[in-house]
């Protein structure tokens, strides 16, 4: 794909094109049939197009030769996938603000108000209790690698508004060779980007002190590679139960509604 997008010849987006597919074309989909206001103005095919477009547009001057790519060119997986999914949320993003305006204008005044109050009010209340949680599963007396999976994963869903499943399986191709320690800090910078998310230091500093500890004689738990610490299954099937079971006590402790679908 990078030789299709920077070589010397005619440049070609088919490979571009595919994996834009690949990632990014369920969430597209669930966008459009979970949100009446995108679904009342467009398909998950029309809005495909624009983001093909947007990535074709940007892809080298964007991502691939960014002032921060080592080497003059940007292999990053994760960084890549994480450009792509913001490239299709700015375009959600963009159609979803045109279509409220569009209704707006043929809903009363007094009407609007009233659902824009509501929809804040039940917004701050799901974000102060997402915020709970996330206090609640960095205290947990559990293995280190089982909470930062949940952290992660629930990250994923809250920043891309992608499902469980498609997080899990970004999680398993992207993250399964990098350390704690570097999956860690890939979780403090989504803390820093999600203006709302407001974790508290000596939660952070505690569960830090877990990945100084020494798993053996010669590693800290922080440097073993996250593929290491899979169950035999797998990892789809190690984050899948180490979440339901975070996720289960959760319930139970707070009764609140968790990352499940």
């Amino acid at each position: 794909m990078i030789y299709e997008l920077t070589g010397k010849e005619k440049q070609s987006y088919d490979m571009l094109c595919e994996f834009a597919d690949r990632l990014l074309k369920p969430v597209v989909q669930t966008w459009c049939n979970s949100n009446k206001t995108i679904k009342s103005g467009c398909s998950a095919e029309d809005m495909m197009q624009d983001i093909y477009v947007r990535l074709m547009l940007t892809c080298v001057t964007n991502f691939l030769r960014h002032k921060k790519a080592v080497g003059g060119i940007n292999r990053d997986k994760v960084w890549f996938c994480k450009w792509m999914f913001t490239v299709a949320k700015n375009i959600r993003n963009d159609k979803l603000e045109k279509f409220k305006t569009r209704n707006q204008k043929q809903c009363p005044l007094d009407e609007k108000l009233a659902a824009e109050l509501e929809i804040e009010n039940l917004e701050d209340e799901r974000r102060a209790q997402i915020l709970e949680m996330f206090e609640l599963v960095l205290s947990l007396k559990m293995k280190a690698y089982k909470k930062l999976t949940w952290i992660v994963l629930s990250l994923y869903i809250i920043r891309y508004d992608i499902s469980k499943i498609h997080a899990t399986n970004i999680m398993v191709d992207t993250l399964s060779e990098k350390t704690l320690f570097a999956i860690w800090d890939e979780a403090k910078k989504s803390f820093n980007e999600i203006e709302w998310m407001d974790v508290p230091p000596l939660s952070i500093e505690g569960f830090e002190i877990s990945l100084a500890e020494r798993f053996d004689e010669n590693r800290l738990v922080g440097e073993m590679i996250y593929k290491e610490v899979f169950m035999k299954k797998g990892g789809k099937a190690a984050i899948s139960d180490w979440c339901n079971r975070i996720n289960s006590t959760i319930k139970s402790r707070m009764s609140y509604e968790t990352f499940d679908n």
